[in-house]
């Protein structure tokens, strides 16, 4: 079964990730937040990272009065042919999330759409500085990678 996936990518400050993976009639939105606020604040992500949020939807995600990062992507990247060598079932990739906590160096939203895009392609995720510690380019150029070889 082979799955589309939209990836959101916002720049700047705060920067962030998200992605939509979409199977033959559901789909899901996985993004995630270190706690309900529209701006990351880096001494609030390390008081909380016990808790994390995940928007239902890009458009709760991205609207002007959102809690979260209210304002369009910058960039959207469409996979339209992941092959999910693992076979797994759509909804564990957000329910595996849903459970876990934040943490500004690791498990943060970048680390949570690698992490699930390598599951879902079978590909290598890239490598980076500080172990699994990704940056929102580093989930761009991964993407690109991915749209290149499975398009």
């Amino acid at each position: 079964m082979l799955f589309k996936v939209r990836i959101y990518i916002w720049f700047g400050k705060p920067g962030h990730v998200s992605m939509e993976i979409i199977e033959e009639t559901e789909s899901i939105y996985v993004s995630f937040w270190p706690f309900h606020r529209k701006k990351k604040n880096m001494i609030e992500s390390f008081r909380n990272r016990k808790s994390s949020v995940m928007p239902e939807s890009y458009y709760e995600e991205s609207h002007l009065e959102s809690e979260y990062i209210g304002r369009q992507a910058d960039e959207t990247i469409l996979l339209k042919n992941l092959p999910n060598p693992k076979h797994l079932r759509i909804k564990s990739f957000r329910v595996y999330w849903e459970n876990k906590s934040w943490q500004l160096i690791g498990r943060n939203c970048c680390y949570v759409v690698i992490d699930n895009l390598e599951d879902l392609s079978g590909v290598p995720r890239p490598n980076s500085i500080l172990p699994f510690t990704y940056s929102v380019s580093d989930v761009a150029a991964y993407s690109h990678q991915l749209e290149w070889l499975f398009g």
